[in-house]
């Protein structure tokens, strides 16, 4: 487990007690990883990673964000210069990414793997994308 994923497991099993204390809550939270939604954007893996080449990677993740929201300029000339403060623009973009993923249509959600399966408490293992050539 890398440092990053060790630093955020104690906010990974709120939210798992928050699902197993509220089951109507397990269809709508579901989890998503920004790089697989990028990857489910444009079809294909990110070239550039958004450290060792941090403008290429941030153009390249706008560049998948726009083939989602066209206007994506918009919101994030809006986000930055609202005072957002806490996160660096890598971040914004994630989260942009897992926006975008939730809020298309139920039809285009797609899960990796394909079958998921489910842990020890009955929650299900899998990572949510949305996939644009599924049926809207």
């Amino acid at each position: 487990m890398n440092r990053q994923t060790w630093g955020i497991t104690p906010k990974i099993d709120e939210v798992d007690q928050f699902l197993l204390e509220t089951p109507r809550a397990r269809d709508v939270f579901r989890e998503c990883h920004p790089e697989v939604c990028f990857w489910a954007f444009t079809g294909e893996a990110i070239q550039f990673s958004k450290l060792g080449e941090p403008r290429r990677g941030y153009w390249e993740r706008v560049n998948a964000l726009r083939t989602v929201e066209p206007n994506v300029y918009d919101h994030l000339w809006e986000a930055t210069s609202s005072g957002l403060d806490g996160g660096g623009d890598d971040d914004l973009i994630d989260a942009f990414a897992t926006a975008l993923t939730a809020v298309g249509p139920q039809s285009q959600l797609q899960t990796l793997p394909a079958d998921p399966i489910v842990d020890s408490e009955g929650l299900p293992m899998e990572i949510v994308y949305r996939s644009l050539s599924a049926t809207e």
